[in-house]
């Protein structure tokens, strides 16, 4: 009894492991590009896009964001599956965002026709929860797609509610989506099955 329990363990361990398939879902998360290419945004007129400032978290570009702006991916998810978010966000400590101005990063979760079903949000981005002048790693854990989610959004943002200022800047965001593999699932179901019919013969 305790063998085949310890088979089935093992077969549906080694079978999860090795069918999840993980990948990035997000398009030009270090803005090497154009902003442009890979995201939608809205008020553009409070997004900049500085390249060769020489303190992107990796490579030469990066998004900065104030008053109340943001860039946003859709992206195809399936329920039950897993999914997780990072970015690095920096405040300059000439012009912070504080009282009133805040970063967020967030994931929302969506149904076949748009409608919003849940999200993730990250904890406000300023200076009373984070330090200037460095980059800020941001994560969400892992997070699993809602039953009736067809879309995942990820955005990245500044808020502002109208009684302060200041900039909060964006690099290297991802979005990796943990997906079992439909095969895997089909050779789990039958090794089970395999050792539970082994099992009445055996026990005949």
């Amino acid at each position: 009894m305790r063998t085949i329990h310890g088979l089935i363990v093992s077969l549906a361990l080694v079978l999860a492991l090795a069918g999840v398939t993980t990948a990035n879902l997000i398009d030009n998360g270090g803005f090497e590009e154009p902003y442009t290419n890979g995201w939608n945004s809205w008020n553009e007129g409070s997004i900049i896009q500085p390249m060769d400032w020489g303190w992107a978290h990796s490579g030469t570009g990066m998004v900065g964001m104030w008053w109340d702006a943001g860039l946003w991916q859709d992206h195809t998810v399936t329920p039950g599956s897993n999914y997780a978010l990072t970015s690095y966000a920096y405040l300059p400590s000439d012009d912070p965002a504080g009282t009133g101005v805040y970063g967020v990063v967030a994931m929302e979760w969506r149904d076949s026709g748009g409608q919003f079903i849940s999200s993730w949000t990250s904890a406000p981005i300023d200076t009373a929860h984070y330090s200037v002048d460095q980059w800020l790693a941001i994560t969400s854990g892992v997070q699993t797609a809602p039953a009736g989610a067809a879309t995942l959004r990820t955005l990245v943002r500044i808020n502002n509610d109208g009684s302060g200022a200041g900039r909060v800047y964006y690099d290297d965001v991802e979005v990796n989506g943990m997906i079992p593999e439909p095969a895997a699932g089909i050779l789990l179901i039958s090794g089970m099955a395999g050792i539970v019919a082994w099992r009445r013969r055996r026990n005949g």
